[in-house]
């Protein structure tokens, strides 16, 4: 009984406290609640960035106050935000600033794009693209390793400036003849661990690096890139971020889920959000091998870092890789690679090794 009216009691104090007056009040709409009891309303009620009400007309009386700001819709829709429940944050911001292959129809349209792109650019500046997919294309290329193109044509139109081409997975890229004397390669260059040179007959390569052969071509960019002034390459990240922050507010997109970025940029991250500049709420994991996080992950997690929008409370790992890349890590060989089963990108004791790390300080583990 004692917990009986104790209850009756905490009820009745709830029931006796004075309505708080919502921030804003939308009215007027076509909002879609997505709750089957009530599937659509007119009205929608809001106190500290939280919807507390949905409903009719009625809603106005109940939550009006003096300071409440009240916007008509006049009929628009309205419907939750969408959520990017696995993106790379930072990396579509700079999809935004390359050359974009999405809608590409063939190797040629991708040839011509570079070809227009090299007329307004220095010798020895590299030329970045992506988007690129060779299953997508309408038309083949006329020689072609596994559906790759050779790297003669592109290299034809740009041999002053390295190109670097990614694949729209991420898991590939293509890179001219520029690209891969800056790299060093050569027919006496092995494959890396978790990694594929792609080559011909001959032994050549061909330009595709799959997977972890990636890392060959991107240590040449970026040592291209530590040339550039620390004060360039800082403003074309930041401008990357807010494109990425339109581009997904455009399309309803308002809450993002990072599939892993460095603790660099999560402290950006957190230095927008703090000053109230994160447009999106961005849910974070850390993408490190184990020994770099190593002694450095004690600040974590972060959880609602500016007002609720940014969390970084996991950390990312992959075992293997993308199937149009031939980096998906079968049990049985490809159809169309017979004599191939797929890359193990990240060995399993290091992908222990990072779960352990992530047991040790509370963060969720995540393994593509």
């Amino acid at each position: 009984m004692k917990h009986l009216i104790i209850c009756i009691l905490t009820v009745s104090i709830i029931a006796c406290k004075e309505q708080e007056s919502a921030d804003l009040i939308l009215i007027n709409g076509d909002i879609l609640t997505l709750d089957d009891n009530m599937s659509s309303a007119t009205t929608l009620a809001v106190l500290d960035d939280k919807i507390v009400d949905v409903g009719g007309e009625d809603l106005l009386s109940k939550w009006k106050g003096d300071q409440t700001e009240v916007l008509d819709l006049g009929g628009s829709f309205v419907m939750p935000g969408l959520i990017e429940g696995h993106g790379h944050y930072s990396g579509l911001g700079r999809s935004l600033q390359i050359l974009d292959f999405l809608d590409a129809k063939s190797w040629q349209d991708i040839v011509d794009m570079v070809e227009e792109k090299v007329k307004d650019q220095e010798p020895g500046t590299w030329i970045v693209g992506g988007g690129w997919h060779q299953e997508k294309w309408t038309e083949a290329p006329d020689e072609h390793i596994h559906g790759y193109p050779l790297h003669l044509s592109l290299s034809a139109i740009s041999p002053e400036n390295p190109v670097l081409l990614y694949h729209a997975s991420g898991h590939a890229l293509y890179a001219n003849k520029a690209a891969m004397d800056q790299a060093g390669i050569n027919k006496e260059t092995s494959d890396p661990a978790g990694g594929e040179i792609v080559r011909d007959v001959q032994g050549n390569a061909i330009g595709v690096f799959e997977e972890r052969a990636q890392g060959l071509i991107q240590r040449a960019y970026a040592a291209y890139e530590e040339t550039l002034p620390d004060t360039v390459r800082t403003r074309q990240w930041f401008d990357g971020v807010k494109q990425a922050a339109n581009l997904c507010l455009t399309k309803g997109i308002t809450s993002f889920q990072d599939a892993g970025s460095s603790f660099e940029e999560i402290e950006r991250y957190s230095q927008l959000a703090n000053a109230g500049q994160l447009d999106l709420r961005l849910w974070v994991m850390i993408r490190h091998s184990a020994e770099m996080m190593k002694g450095k992950l004690n600040a974590f997690p972060l959880i609602g870092l500016g007002n609720q929008h940014l969390t970084v409370r996991a950390i990312k790992s992959e075992v293997d890789g993308a199937l149009g890349s031939f980096g998906a890590w079968l049990l049985e060989p490809y159809s169309d690679k017979p004599d191939f089963m797929g890359q193990n990108t990240t060995s399993v004791e290091e992908v222990r090794n990072i779960a352990e790390l992530a047991f040790d300080h509370g963060l969720q583990l995540c393994v593509h």
